[in-house]
């Protein structure tokens, strides 16, 4: 005889399912903002991605990629140390998990990258093959100061209105 499953044993596999196709969802992109040499940028990570066929990615913005530590890797060393943390540790290898690799060169068959392991930035060479979460980022202009004149008319309007205000509500009173 065939019997139903239970409301419960219902609840547990619906359950189940919805926690599997949630760890199943792809990672979200981080930013964070960071200032290296003086200048703001915005870094970010998303999905592991391949150096082959990504090729556009892995050069300065001045050369139509994302990535202005390229090509020098003390520069990448900077960011790797700016960014710490702050977008986790996306890169399992069977070493252990790293933060996002900051490429810095590539020959077409590895990636040159540094990287923050265990609170120290490290620089290692990666099969350019195999897919890795690496940062990018974009320059951030710099923040408009406003006039030091405004807010001071700011807050002497704003009294001279509580003025007026006051002595309407005083003279209906």
């Amino acid at each position: 005889m065939f019997r139903s499953p239970s409301l419960s044993a219902s609840a547990l596999l619906v359950g189940v399912v919805s926690l599997g196709l949630a760890s199943a969802a792809p990672a979200q992109a981080l930013t964070v903002s960071v200032t290296v040499g003086g200048q703001n940028y915005a870094v970010s990570t998303g999905t592991a991605v391949t150096y082959d066929g990504n090729e556009s990615l892995f050069a300065t913005p001045t050369n139509g990629g994302v990535m202005p530590w390229y090509d020098s890797d003390s520069l990448a060393a900077q960011f790797a140390t700016a960014v710490g943390t702050s977008l986790g540790t996306p890169n399992d290898t069977p070493f252990g998990s790293f933060g996002p690799f900051f490429a810095d060169a590539s020959n077409g068959v590895f990636v040159s990258a540094s990287y923050l392991s265990g609170g120290s930035v490290l620089s290692d060479t990666f099969d350019s093959f195999a897919g890795y979460v690496y940062a990018t980022a974009t320059l951030q202009p710099p923040a408009s100061a406003v006039p030091s004149p405004l807010p001071l008319l700011g807050t002497a309007a704003a009294f001279r209105l509580s003025r007026q205000l006051r002595r309407r509500l005083k003279s209906a009173a």
